[in-house]
This record gives structure tokens, sequence and C-alpha cells, in this order.
């Protein structure tokens, strides 16, 4: 009779055939070397659209969606969910951060054990090791901060609307094909900030007439604006404060003129108060007509010049 089952020994390496779990060592250093920049551009990648659609103008976005910018209308479905878009970049930045530190680790400390075999004495086998093991986690890790956070996200600050519309269609492409797990991560996260106390999802704040004023002198400084349109949108945020009384002269301290006045009476008053528009009144200042602005005497003053003749000068003897 064929036996139904094996030998012992044989359903034991069958068993041990279906557990098999690979480690680093077992993919070629070639394989680890591409994987290792390409994790850091990953993890780059992530980080940066993080900062950028989180700081770029949703005004701006709007414009360039109603003029028919696909990449905006990416942007703006990603900021319509904001709790949705960090818990599809977390997601992002986790597992490429866990992906680094499984490829990096032994990938530099495979480089950095043959270079340190030279030294190597009797009984130092464990502390080059251990030498090793710390080199090649302080090179991943500064790689890591440097290559793949610090720097993805300064240029975000930096290219803020440039950076969001070009990786807003990519990052919306990866929330939606990692559906499942950003829910989970996004449905987690708002339980437990609810159980904290918090709203669960990320409030937009307005600005105040104090930061916005703030907002308009700095983007004087940094835009080349005039002083004068800084004044002036200050004037604009002020104006709501002010009331009537205020701005309004009383009647008694009011310059007006007769109904009668010259025309050089007229002109005299204006340059003398440095009024550009005056009232006129009929008989008492209380009885007010009309307002006299500087520009409609312009053609009074032009036509009273072309009514002069000129004189005929005549020779001494």
């Amino acid at each position: 009779m064929v036996p139904l089952l094996g030998s012992d020994q044989e359903e034991s390496n069958r068993c041990e055939a279906h557990v098999t779990i690979k480690t680093m060592e077992d993919f070629p250093y070639s394989l680890r070397l591409i994987l290792l920049p390409l994790l850091l551009g990953v993890n780059g990648f992530f980080a940066a659209a993080e900062v950028a659609l989180v700081s770029v103008r949703r005004t701006r976005m709007g414009q360039l969606a109603e003029a028919g910018d696909q990449r905006a209308r990416a942007v703006l479905a990603l900021l319509a969910r904001p709790d949705r878009l960090l818990a599809a970049t977390q997601l992002g930045v986790t597992v490429a951060s866990l992906g680094l530190g499984w490829v990096g680790q032994e990938t530099v400390y495979g480089l950095l054990a043959p270079l340190m075999a030279p030294v190597s004495r009797p009984g130092w086998d464990r502390l080059l090791h251990l030498a090793a093991f710390g080199i090649a986690f302080g090179l991943v890790t500064f790689l890591h901060m440097v290559v793949g956070e610090v720097v993805p996200k300064n240029m975000a600050l930096e290219r803020t609307e440039r950076l969001a519309l070009a990786v807003g269609p990519t990052l919306q492409f990866f929330a939606r094909s990692t559906g499942f797990f950003v829910r989970v991560v996004e449905y987690a996260s708002r339980g437990l900030s609810r159980f904290l106390g918090l709203h669960g999802t990320p409030a937009l704040s307005a600005h105040s007439v104090g930061e916005l004023k703030l907002i308009v002198s700095a983007s004087r400084r940094l835009g080349g604006w005039p002083e004068s349109q800084e004044d002036m949108l200050h004037h604009v945020m002020d104006f709501y404060d002010l009331t009537v009384r205020q701005v309004m002269v009383p009647r008694n301290e009011m310059v007006s003129l007769p109904a009668g006045s010259s025309l050089d009476e007229v002109i005299r008053t204006m340059v003398a108060r440095r009024h550009s528009r005056l009232p006129v009144h009929d008989g008492s200042p209380e009885n007010i007509i009309g307002i006299l602005h500087a520009r409609d005497l312009w053609p009074l003053w032009q036509r009273q010049r072309r009514m002069a003749r000129a004189g005929q000068p005549t020779p001494e003897f």
C-alpha cells in the first residue's frame, strides 16, 4: 500500500517551507540600492503634499477651478475633507518610513561592515557590529529627516501653490486606491479625538481684523505693494469701527460759499482751505443748495482764458 502521508520529516519540511519569510538579506544589493532612494522620495512626496495642501489658499484654488484647471479641482476635493486628507498623507508617510527603516538600515549596515574588516581585532566583532549598526541607524535617520521630511516641507512652504497643483491629482488617486485603510485611520483618529474632547474634524478658522492687517502688511513687504495701498486697506478695515460723529464736520465749522461768489473767490477759497469740494448756500449757511467740485471749475477757467483778447503792444519811440 502507498501511504497517504509521508514521513514525519517530510511533513516537517513541508510545513517549514510554507512559513518561510524572506528577510532583507535575501534581496540583492542592487534592488536594495534602488528601493532606498525610492522610499526616500515617496516619504518626501507625502510630507510635501501634506504641508502644501494645508497651506494653499482655497480662494486661489477656487479661481483656477472655475477657469477649468482639473488639478485645482482635485485639490479642492481633498481640502473638502481635511480629516481624510491628513489620514491619507499620514498613511503614506508611515508606510514609507517603515519601509525605509526596513530597507535602509540593513543596506547601509551591509555596506559599512566590510569597511570595518581591516580594523577588526580578536574579540572586537561585537563592538564593530554595534558601531556599524549605530552608524547605519544614524545615517538612515539623517537621510530620512533631511531628504524625506525637512527639504520637501521647505519646498512646500516656498512653492505652495505650484506644489499643491502638482501633488493634488496623485494624492487623490492614492486616497481612492487605499480608501479602506484611509477610512480606518480617519475614523479611528476622529473617535480618539472626540474622546479627548476635540471636535474630531479639523475646523476652518477665520482671520480677525488684526490678523488681516498683518497679512496685508506682510504682503506689501514681500510683494512690493505701494505703501498707499497698504494704508488704504487698513483704513477700509478700520472704517467699520468709525461712527458718523467721528467723520462729519459740525455745521458751524463747515466751509461753504455763497451762491453769488465769483470764480476767483471760489478758487481762492479752495486753495486756502485745501478742499476739492465746497457746499454752496443761498442766503444762510443753513440753506445748502448744492456741492461745487473743483473739476467743474476747470472748463470755466479755460473758457475765461480763451475769452481774453491779445493786446497790441505799442512801441516806444
